[in-house]
């Protein structure tokens, strides 16, 4: 009986929609055979849709389920997709067993020694020691609260990457990456964790009742992992918040060594295990680019190796004393010709850094026909100044490099072209192609603006399957509307163009805004839990927009054939003189279709393009090719740069390998600013 119960609640909200769509086609068929009044059809045919919006916003969550049973089923799940694309993740960061680059790490001041006891742990041991003591912890049931501590390039992503697969293997909870740069401590942790979750995994959704969910998602079933307490403003601000509102719960913390030392003066942060990743030493590096490149091969890296046996403590083993730079020494394959001039200079560590980023990139192009390495450099840095406040690249969000005006104007001429050309044409069969080019450029101009000034879209997917509908949430609700009322007022002012009976007005307006209502709702946010790749997200954009332009030109078929044959006596009296006005019956029918299909398809088509972020996208690549600030072909860009190791994919988006390639990207002439950049041109390979 229960389950029966359940059943009926369940497909209620569809039941209740197949009825107000069966209550609107019967009003329409009722006023085609005069029925109903033109005034009564009119007036009842706009029941149904309010009627529907209301019974949408105002369905009870009882119906969805209590949000803490959605919030544990999709912590579950989420647990095994994190874990799965962690671990797919790992060879691309160099973190499978075989190529890892071995870290030690030791207590910091301020540590707990309960929370040191809780882990099992001894003052200093290695990384790998480290993930199996917290794994184990959370097997029995426990969760730390752990500072990760370290230089910039040191590894502390890498412990992070490493800890989120171990605790979700062993399905403690919900490892979540969160970029604290985001975060403005004015505002509740809690409620930021929350907000945050809903663009992590859209799957939760931006409604009331996606917002309970989330909250106690983030207070129940995640550990936050907190990057970048370094890249905030009033990082000691921001500790003293965390402490107080993260009091008895578990996270992960991460900041650079000195900034959490100045942060946490006076032991801000109560009950956390601190740790602090060491800097390799000199003959760890050694052994590791000799495992790398054995000394008989007397390679690239032989210079290196000599130096490090040399002298221990000079620049060589600064430059090198964290696992990004070891990394790009291996990969770069460049030469120190001239270890004594680059030690006499002011900083001749950061020199030789400089050098080993600006060699991996150009040797990352060195080969390409098809890009420079100035231009791939030049795209490169464009792409480093234009990352989100978690700096990652989002390919839908790069159209805010474009002035907005400029998508504007862009907007206009299509609205002339295309929507004041059609109406011109169309409006040409009635011997008044001006009107038609008016009423055009008029829906043009008007929805230019609307989609200039209103948020876009992010990505959609469509899901025209019956099984894949839900119950609109309100923000979607009202996206729905406006599409719904401008394709009704679209077709009512063409109709009333041609017609004078109220009725065909009524009956053409509604079928229009029910098809524009329709085809915005086929489209919902992306779920990572299907789509992870940021070309996946584009197709899935695209094909949602094909889906409604395909729905579009059909019931623009349907509505100008059904239309078509009763023109012949519903017209306007300025057009008895017409020869299509003796067209025979299937000959209109055919006419109004193949009319009704072009229009509707076309401006429900632009709607969708320009609204979406596909089309944007298409306008974005054509605006920074022509300044040359990013290929044409920006996706395979992209994609070939995860390739050749200077991206990297996470899930929708593309981020750099690291802040610090970022950052030295980001500089404008990097090379120049070390002051020595002669010093460091790589020799022809010994013989």
């Amino acid at each position: 009986m229960r389950r029966l119960l359940l059943a009926v609640a369940l497909l209620a909200p569809y039941a209740f929609y197949v009825l107000m769509i069966a209550t609107l086609i019967a009003i329409i068929v009722a006023a085609a055979f005069n029925v109903l009044g033109a005034e009564w059809a009119a007036a009842a045919a706009a029941g149904p849709p309010i009627l529907a919006a209301l019974f949408a916003s105002l369905q009870s969550q009882e119906v969805q389920g209590e949000p803490e049973d959605l919030a544990r089923k999709l912590a579950q799940e989420l647990v095994s997709r994190v874990l799965e694309d962690w671990t797919a993740e790992m060879p691309a960061r160099g973190l499978d067993p075989d190529h890892r680059i071995g870290l030690r790490w030791r207590l910091a001041e301020g540590s707990n020694p309960s929370a040191q006891r809780g882990a099992g742990l001894v003052d200093s041991g290695t990384l790998d020691q480290l993930i199996d003591a917290v794994g184990r912890q959370a097997g029995s049931g426990g969760l730390a609260r752990l500072v990760v501590t370290g230089v910039m390039g040191g590894g502390k992503s890498a412990a992070c990457a490493l800890l989120t697969v171990e605790l979700a293997g062993r399905h403690g909870r919900l490892p979540v990456f969160l970029h604290l740069a985001t975060w403005d401590p004015a505002t509740s942790m809690q409620t930021w964790i929350a907000g945050q979750l809903s663009d992590v995994f859209p799957i939760i959704g931006k409604s009331k009742y996606a917002r309970k969910v989330a909250a106690i998602l983030a207070n129940r079933h995640i550990l936050p992992i907190l990057d970048g307490l370094d890249e905030m403003r009033g990082p000691s601000a921001a500790l003293r918040a965390i402490d107080e509102e993260m009091s008895g719960r578990p996270f992960v913390l991460t900041c650079r060594t000195a900034e959490f030392q100045e942060a946490n003066a006076g032991s801000v942060l109560h009950q956390v295990l601190i740790v602090d990743l060491q800097r390799l030493r000199a003959e760890e590096v050694r052994d590791i680019l000799l495992e790398y490149e054995p000394a008989s091969v007397q390679g690239p890296l032989s210079t290196y190796v000599a130096a490090l046996e040399a002298d221990p403590t000079g620049p060589v083993a600064d430059a090198l004393d964290t696992p990004l730079m070891v990394s790009l020494a291996r990969e770069a394959g460049a030469y120190v010709p001239d270890l004594g001039a680059v030690a006499a200079g002011s900083d001749g560590a950061d020199v030789i850094r400089q050098h080993l980023l600006g060699t991996f990139v150009r040797k990352a192009y060195a080969n390409e026909d098809q890009i420079t390495r100035d231009q791939a450099r030049r795209y490169l840095r464009f792409l480093a100044k234009h990352t989100d406040g978690a700096a990652r690249i989002a390919w839908w969000m790069l159209y805010e490099t474009v002035p907005q005006a400029v998508f504007l104007v862009v907007a206009v001429v299509n609205a002339v072209v295309i929507c004041a050309g059609l109406g011109a044409l169309f409006f040409a069969l009635f011997k008044n192609p001006w009107l038609g080019f008016w009423i055009g450029l008029g829906a043009g101009v008007a929805g230019a603006v609307i989609d200039t000034v209103v948020p876009h879209q992010a990505p959609r997917r469509a899901r025209p399957r019956f099984r894949s509908l839900r119950v609109p949430a309100p923000n979607e609700l009202s996206r729905i509307l406006v599409f719904g009322v401008r394709g009704d007022a679209a077709a009512s002012v063409i109709v009333w163009a041609l017609y004078g009976p109220a009725r065909y007005i009524a009956i053409g307006g509604v079928l229009s805004a029910v098809t524009y209502a329709t085809a915005s709702y086929i489209g919902q946010p992306n779920d990572p839990l299907k789509v992870v790749t940021p070309r996946s997200l584009l197709s899935g954009d695209r094909m949602t927009v094909m889906y409604a332009w395909l729905l579009a030109a059909l019931a623009g078929a349907l509505t100008g054939g059904y239309l078509g044959p009763y023109f012949r006596t519903g017209h306007r009296p300025r057009f008895d003189s017409l020869a299509l006005l003796h067209f025979s019956s299937p000959g209109l029918t055919l006419l109004g279709a193949a009319c009704g299909c072009v229009l509707s398809g076309a401006g429900l088509g632009l709607m969708e393009i320009s609204s979406s972020s596909w089309g944007r996208f298409i306008f974005t690549r054509l605006w920074l090719a022509s300044r040359g600030s990013a290929p044409l072909r920006l996706m395979s860009f992209l994609d070939d740069a995860c390739k050749r190791g200077i991206l990297r994919q996470i899930n929708g988006y593309y981020e750099f390998r690291h802040q610090i390639l970022q950052r030295y990207l980001d500089d404008p002439d990097p090379e120049l600013a070390t002051g020595a950049p002669g010093a460091l041109t790589s020799p022809a390979a010994p013989s």
